[in-house]
C-alpha cells in the first residue's frame, strides 16, 4: 500500500506543477499583449525606488535555487522584503498608464503593471509590481511617479512560514526583454 499511496502523491504533485505552469504561461501572456499600452508616452527623469524605507533585496533578478521546488530557475524580477514591511505603500517608479491591475492565482496575486512611455536613451519602459495585498489603481489609470499604486503582500517560504515582500520587474517594451531592474531605480 505503501508503494500505492507514494505514486499517487506523486502523480497528485505532478498535476499540481502542471497547473501552475499553465497559470504561469498565461499570466505571461497577460503580460506580453499589455506591454503595448501607453506607447505614445514620454518618461522623463530616472525610476525611484518603489519602497520608501525599505532597500533590501532578498531575492535578486537572474538565476537562484527557487525556494520551493529546489531547483535552479531564473528569478524574473528583484523582492524586496524587510521588518515591519507588511501593509507598507508601493510607490509608481515613473508617470505611465496602468495596463494590467489584476489578480493571479498562480504566484503573483495582486499585481500591477504600468507603462511608462519612451525615456531619454529612445527606449520603452515598463514596471512590474507583484504580491501585492491590495491595489490602488485599476486599468486605464494614468499614475504619477512616487504615487502610491497597492500594499505589500504576503507569500510563503518553502518551510511553510509566512513572509512579506514585493517583487518588481522592468521590461523594455519594443523588445519584450526584461531587464536587469537594479540599473534603473534610484533609492531615496
Amino acid at each position: 500500500y505503501l508503494l500505492e499511496d507514494l505514486d499517487k502523491d506523486s502523480d497528485a504533485y505532478k498535476a499540481a506543477i502542471a497547473r501552475k505552469e499553465k497559470e504561469r504561461a498565461a499570466l505571461e501572456a497577460e503580460i506580453e499583449a499589455a506591454l503595448g499600452v501607453g506607447k505614445d508616452q514620454i518618461m522623463e527623469g530616472d525610476f525611484l525606488w518603489p519602497l520608501e524605507k525599505y532597500k533590501k533585496v532578498g531575492s535578486p533578478y537572474g538565476y537562484r535555487i527557487h525556494p520551493i521546488s529546489g531547483k535552479r530557475k531564473f528569478h524574473k524580477g528583484v523582492d524586496i522584503g524587510g521588518s515591519g514591511i507588511k501593509g507598507q505603500p508601493i510607490r509608481a517608479a515613473a508617470d505611465g498608464t496602468v495596463s494590467i491591475a489584476s489578480y493571479n492565482y498562480g504566484g503573483y496575486g495582486y499585481y500591477v503593471m504600468i507603462n511608462h512611455g519612451k525615456a531619454s536613451d529612445g527606449k520603452s519602459y515598463v514596471t512590474l509590481y507583484a504580491h501585492m495585498s491590495s491595489r490602488a489603481v485599476k486599468k486605464g489609470d494614468v499614475v504619477k511617479k512616487d504615487q502610491k499604486i497597492g500594499t505589500i503582500g504576503r507569500g510563503i517560504n518553502s518551510k511553510g512560514k509566512e513572509y512579506y515582500y514585493i517583487r518588481i520587474a522592468v521590461y523594455e517594451r519594443n523588445s519584450q526583454k526584461q531587464l536587469f531592474v537594479s540599473n534603473f531605480f534610484k533609492k531615496k
